[in-house]
């Protein structure tokens, strides 16, 4: 039964992201292609190596007590100001429409799409019930410290079925 929800994974994400591309597929075990950064809010990181260390964190959510820091790390300012104090950020992650990032059979990160300061990347994830579901991560370049580092400023939910049957699913700004 395992490799045949790895293929349905893998053919999902690939009908999905044809347009898009991928630059990170990961199954729930955190096996997967791509190297992710370990330093919080890096300011090196493009816009898909932030979301990859946000998928990263969120796939050890349940097992690593320090994991909900590391993805409210990448919050940009305004979104701290409406998702957080941290305590209420886990909650929110702990529910729906969000459980599915921290429970999931596998995701892939999607390449980033830009436009000057902001950018989008596609998740696209296989929930624990075997549906597709895609992610949309709205980042922006944020100034710190006289250095520009890329920062998540709000994530949507959506299912492909919800894009329509003659379009195409692709991360927009």
């Amino acid at each position: 039964m395992a490799p045949l929800r790895s293929l349905l994974f893998v053919a999902g994400c690939v009908a999905l992201l044809a347009c898009a591309g991928c630059s990170e597929l990961r199954t729930s075990s955190g096996l997967g292609t791509g190297s992710v950064a370990s330093t919080p809010a890096d300011f090196e990181l493009a816009p898909a190596g932030v979301v990859s260390e946000q998928m990263a964190a969120l796939a050890e959510w349940r097992n690593d007590a320090t994991a909900s820091g590391r993805v409210f790390s990448f919050a940009s300012p305004g979104n701290r100001v409406i998702t957080g104090p941290l305590e209420r950020f886990e909650k929110l992650v702990d529910s729906s429409p969000y459980v599915a990032l921290t429970d999931n059979q596998g995701y892939a990160v999607g390449r980033a799409v830009k436009k000057g300061d902001a950018a989008t990347v596609l998740v696209t994830l296989i929930d624990r019930s075997g549906t597709l579901v895609a992610y949309r991560f709205y980042l922006s370049r944020q100034e710190d410290e006289s250095q520009h580092r890329w920062m998540t400023d709000a994530v949507y939910r959506f299912t492909p079925s919800e894009a329509g049957a003659d379009q195409t699913v692709s991360p927009t700004i």
